[in-house]
């Protein structure tokens, strides 16, 4: 269980991710009586979930974007900001988001 508690801090340490033990999915071994997991397995798990997680927040952040555009009356920049992504991130930068 140790070498598990050492890899699982190591995720922790590189990750920043302080909730890995809560995403790990134990299992008794029935032959050294220790708990295990597939650590592949759950990595994988967390780079999906974060990826979601990455995918929604952005998403959030260009609404946002879009919003305040609309309310300021600027859809020419909304639709530059479409397919102009420096462009779109100096209109995230001037309205800090």
């Amino acid at each position: 269980m140790s070498t598990l508690l050492s890899a699982v801090d190591v995720i922790d340490v590189f990750t920043n991710m302080k909730d890995v033990r809560d995403k790990l999915q134990f299992t008794m071994n029935p032959e050294s009586g220790e708990e295990e997991t597939n650590m592949c397995k759950a990595w994988e798990d967390i780079k999906k979930e974060e990826r979601k997680q990455g995918v929604k927040q952005g998403a959030v952040r260009v609404n946002k974007l879009n919003q305040l555009l609309l309310a300021d009356g600027r859809q020419d920049d909304q639709l530059k900001s479409i397919t102009d992504l420096l462009f779109q991130q100096k209109l995230f930068r001037e309205y800090h988001i």
